[in-house]
């Protein structure tokens, strides 16, 4: 059997991570795989060169738009209004689909491939975060929790509006491309035949869907390694970052404050560590299962499987907010245990509030219970992909 795994959006190794017992347990099958994949240089720490037939997946030629989303329609309108090249992309994904011919794709936070794969007759199956899984058994399809939204009438005319807007631009292309038009949102994943959720159930958006399958976090990449902590730090405290406006200047009043941490950022350079010297820098990815067991505090910038490895662990969390999907994260995170979420554009007083409130943040072990081993540890993960390729 064929087998095309598609990445569109996303960035960094967590989304091949996703994918890589799926692919593994393929190939162990004798299947022959294809992954259409966002970003290139990470493939051959997941997969044997020679091992998958490898594509370039299509991209937008610069960012979306800016604005607050509430609900998956508003998210794909802010990252496809331009349909001319939402278009170029579908036609794309068409070309990648005729030439591999599979006989199942996986998509995996690909809404543009999902839109082209309308019509398709091969088996589909959708992968990933809730934002990109949109809720299909509330009042309004793929709506987002909002708690800053109080005028209840204005909140549904946009969930309303924004449908019909994303259902005009997607059905022009799909016009052009001589496709089926699609009379609503659901339609876009009805057509799926699994709808795989690689999170615990606590962290879905309202409560836990019935619709769909819940298979924990991935398993740690084979190339992880172990945090040699510092003996003469006050606090284990690890910072798993990704760029930000205020980067330095946080980690800067991190080190006034003796707060010192181990720091993993693999776009900091060498100037940039020489100026933060108190930290400890890392080069290479770490095994969080393993860091978490002995650390005080962790860092980071939302993602879904170090906030669900943090409060299995107990371990107190600061969540650095870029995104939408970040700051969903976070309220999850706060609701089950100590966690603080950060703006990342910090003015001294803010700034100084947080650093000063860290050390009671540590010293906090208020958690609820209900994270299961299974949900976090990987092997969920494994027994369900195997199953999945099992039964195609």
């Amino acid at each position: 059997m064929r087998i095309l795994f598609t990445w569109e959006i996303g960035q960094r190794t967590g989304h091949l991570n996703t994918i890589k017992s799926f692919i593994d347990w393929a190939l162990k099958s004798n299947h022959e795989v294809y992954l259409a994949a966002k970003e290139l240089n990470n493939i051959y720490k997941f997969f044997p060169f020679g091992s998958i037939n490898l594509i370039q997946s299509p991209q937008l030629t610069r960012g979306p738009k800016r604005e607050i989303a509430i609900s998956w329609n508003e998210l794909m309108l802010l990252r496809y209004s331009d349909t001319e090249e939402l278009l170029a992309i579908m036609d794309t994904w068409n070309v990648i689909f005729d030439q591999v011919k599979p006989d199942l794709v996986v998509f995996e936070a690909s809404p543009s491939a999902l839109f082209a794969s309308i019509g398709k007759n091969f088996k589909k199956w959708t992968l990933g975060t809730p934002l990109f899984m949109p809720r299909h058994d509330i009042n309004f399809f793929g709506q987002y929790p909002d708690p800053r939204l109080q005028d209840i009438e204005k909140f549904t005319q946009r969930l309303i509006i924004s449908e019909k807007k994303l259902l005009v631009n997607i059905n022009k292309c799909l016009n052009r491309l001589s496709k089926p038009l699609v009379q609503n949102s659901h339609e876009i994943f009805k057509q799926c035949d699994r709808e795989i959720l690689p999170y615990p159930p606590q962290f879905d958006y309202f409560h836990p869907r019935i619709n769909g399958d819940f298979i924990g976090c991935a398993p740690v990449p084979s190339y992880s390694s172990n945090v040699n902590w510092p003996k003469h730090y006050k606090y284990k405290i690890f910072c798993y970052l990704q760029p930000f406006k205020s980067i330095k200047k946080f980690l800067s009043r991190m080190q006034e404050d003796g707060l010192n941490s181990v720091v993993y950022c693999p776009e900091f350079t060498k100037n940039d560590k020489e100026q933060l010297s108190k930290h400890s820098f890392l080069d290479n990815a770490v095994n969080m299962n393993s860091l978490l067991k002995d650390a005080d505090l962790v860092i980071h910038m939302g993602g879904i499987q170090t906030a669900t490895k943090a409060l299995y662990h107990e371990i107190p969390q600061v969540i650095i907010v870029k995104g939408r999907e970040q700051e969903f994260t976070a309220r999850s995170s706060v609701s089950l245990g100590p966690t603080l979420m950060v703006k990342t554009f910090c003015s001294d007083e803010y700034l100084n509030k947080i650093i000063t409130h860290i050390p009671k943040l540590i010293n906090q072990r208020k958690f609820k219970k209900g994270l299961e081993k299974k949900y976090i540890d990987g092997s969920l993960a494994i027994k369900k992909s195997k199953l999945y390729i099992e039964n195609i």
